[in-house]
């Protein structure tokens, strides 16, 4: 890996600290007692923070076809987050999912079932977030066996042929630019998440 993709690579590796400290500013506002929004967002992080070290690993590998999905939970994981705040009662909400229910069974404050689709529509168009619907329809396409991996296995070849390629890694069909992109996006993901975990705590700590 040259220097310029590991000095992108260095950047997300940041944010193990980062997250650390979000959840102890998150157990030590408000006196230091406990929701069960808090123990929902303490998984989120948990879950997000292994998303991240092992999109770490795979991008090191150069390996884009197994890290593209990590992106697209990285993104799952912001999604379900932000029900918190669309959802009448948070708390509540909370407890629900800490008893198993599934989000996309439950409505938001609008009688809506907050279904992947849905939630990505409503944070896209609520936060102005112009690249989010794009970069989780295509990443979604990596989750399934589909034409993201037929285009990622075959290339032309000489004459108008058509080569198969078999083996680990990608980096022999995947661009320099492309790496660099899934890493900024993959950052977009993580700091969009972590300023959801931002509002919670900032809520926590000046309750309405």
């Amino acid at each position: 890996m040259d220097d310029t993709l590991m000095n992108y690579v260095n950047r997300l590796e940041s944010y193990h600290n980062q997250y650390i400290d979000l959840i102890r500013r998150m157990i030590s506002v408000d006196s230091g007692n406990i929701y069960h929004v808090d123990m929902y967002a303490i998984a989120a992080i948990q879950r997000s923070i292994n998303i991240l070290d092992g999109f770490i690993k795979l991008i090191k590998d150069r390996n884009i076809i197994a890290a593209a999905p990590l992106l697209r939970l990285q993104i799952d994981t912001c999604l379900r987050f932000y029900a918190v705040f669309i959802v009448e009662k948070p708390h509540e909400f909370a407890l629900k999912v800490l008893e198993g229910e599934h989000v996309r069974r439950m409505k938001d404050s609008k009688g809506k079932k907050m279904t992947d689709a849905y939630l990505v529509t409503e944070l896209a168009s609520n936060e102005n977030i112009l690249w989010l619907q794009d970069v989780y329809d295509h990443t979604s396409g990596y989750i399934h066996l589909s034409d993201k991996h037929i285009l990622n296995t075959f290339r032309k070849g000489e004459n108008n042929t058509l080569e198969g390629i078999i083996g680990l890694g990608d980096s022999h069909i995947m661009t320099h630019d492309i790496y660099i992109e899934a890493i900024n996006t993959f950052e977009e993901a993580t700091r969009l998440f972590m300023a959801h975990i931002e509002g919670w705590i900032n809520s926590k700590e000046s309750p309405r």
